[in-house]
């Protein structure tokens, strides 16, 4: 059963003892107070699951789940399936959330609005600050062509009703961009998009999640799923053609050029604008032929790479 105007904060927790409770302690400073959350505890062997027990007896709204390790997408999967809200809105265990957050997006909910979506920083002093976002609602074919949406789950709120009666769950195969196909999927399936022009979540980068560390054979996974994704909503044509050409840049430096051919031939892209000028030339060549490209991309991306990290540390160091 859903509880109108409920929110659902879904927290996936796994090794979070260290960081945990700040998260826990951003969600109940909350200034609205209509909300439930969902710990889910992905296996942890660092006391994080006690650390949840401890909160969820000292307050009624808090729930924890317990499960062997199954990931991230099986944790916020199992969150949802306990979800009883009408909105959905996930964190990150290692992220935080300002206490305005959920009043300022219950301030824009209208009957048929299913995505709020607001602005995240990497600086915790940044927290409640205005941006200049066009806070207009508007279709989500209108809202993805701005070119400004939240690719990833923190920074939304989402009708749950979208995500129950399309049966949206995260691919529990996938370690790689399952959370933007996720977050697409929902946009798909929506009437209208808000914004709110806040920064009202903080991003925690921890450089040992899974987009530092890609394995080859998540990032081929990932890039399948990607074309097929972009085969059945080719409105993301533009987001699934750069996000692919990223993971062939990454299998080119592994000197995976048998699986990048592939994975080309089979992407055929026309979004190239974000990438650099060598990804460019390859995807130009690759009209033509791949197997040239991908020979000219193995030659000539490496040595940009190099250029192109130095480049960054000495603009770092100025």
């Amino acid at each position: 059963m859903t509880e109108k105007g409920l929110v659902s904060i879904i927290i996936p927790v796994y090794n979070a003892a260290k960081c945990i409770p700040d998260t826990i302690e951003s969600v109940k400073s909350q200034t609205c107070k209509d909300w439930e959350l969902i710990l889910v505890d992905d296996g942890s062997p660092d006391g994080s699951g006690a650390i949840c027990d401890r909160y969820a007896a000292s307050d009624q709204r808090i729930k924890v789940y317990h499960k062997e390790n199954g990931g991230v997408s099986s944790a916020r999967n199992m969150g949802l399936d306990n979800a009883t809200g009408e909105w959905i809105c996930f964190v990150d265990a290692d992220d935080e959330i300002s206490e305005r957050t959920l009043e300022e997006c219950m301030g824009r909910e209208e009957d048929d609005i299913d995505v709020i979506q607001f602005s995240f920083s990497q600086r915790r002093e940044e927290l409640n600050r205005e941006t200049d976002d066009d806070i207009t609602p508007m279709t989500w074919q209108e809202y993805i062509g701005k070119r400004s949406f939240l690719v990833c789950v923190g920074g939304s709120v989402i009708r749950s009703r979208v995500i129950r009666e399309n049966a949206i769950r995260f691919d529990e195969t996938m370690k790689l961009a399952e959370d933007q196909i996720f977050m697409f999927t929902c946009f798909a399936h929506s009437r209208r998009v808000a914004r709110v022009n806040r920064i009202l979540y903080y991003y925690y980068d921890n450089g040992g999640s899974a987009t530092h560390n890609e394995k080859a054979e998540d990032m081929i996974l990932s890039s399948q799923k990607c074309i097929a994704f972009k085969q059945q909503y080719p409105d993301f044509s533009f987001r699934m053609d750069d996000l692919v050409l990223f993971f062939i840049e990454k299998l080119i430096l592994q000197g995976r050029y048998e699986d990048c051919k592939k994975l080309l031939a089979e992407l055929r892209p026309t979004y190239i604008i974000k990438r650099g000028v060598v990804t460019r030339t390859m995807v130009r060549l690759s009209r033509k032929n791949v197997n040239m490209a991908i020979n000219f991309e193995r030659l000539c991306y490496p040595l940009y790479n190099r250029v192109y990290r130095i480049y960054e540390k000495i603009n770092k160091n100025k």
